[in-house]
């Protein structure tokens, strides 16, 4: 009889982790619709990204810590004025959030890298980076 490999207690803390920050995350981008100037709400997602992506990369989730990444350097951009929070860029914050969602919580789902909506929201946000 073949046993089931026994839980991996790091990828399952890396998913509660991330799933936590995602609902936190979306939170606060409601909130910033409504407030886009608020500087508390850009450095608290900014910290979700920045947390998401070095856990991504320790975990090998590649796919979210090079998503996540691209998100925070425009919100970090954003945090210095450079990018003004607009609803396009909110809506495209919490889509990927949605995404990311789905990574975690799907077994089986794909790479993000291969998810032609995911690759489309990110060349919106590299569009925001330059």
């Amino acid at each position: 009889m073949v046993h089931p490999p026994p839980p991996d207690r790091h990828h399952d803390s890396f998913i509660f982790e991330v799933k936590n920050l995602l609902r936190e995350m979306n939170d606060s981008l409601h909130r910033l619709r409504v407030e886009p100037e608020n500087q508390d709400l850009l450095r608290q997602i900014c910290r979700a990204f920045r947390t998401i992506t070095a856990l991504g990369r320790i975990l090998h989730y590649e796919d979210l810590a090079h998503y996540a990444r691209a998100f925070r350097q425009v919100m970090e951009r954003a945090l210095c004025k450079e990018v003004t929070i607009t609803h396009e860029l909110v809506t495209l914050c919490q889509v990927s959030c949605t995404l990311f969602d789905f990574r975690l919580t799907v077994p089986g789902a794909a790479d993000l890298r291969g998810n032609k909506s995911a690759r489309h929201i990110l060349a919106e946000i590299d569009d925001w980076s330059s």
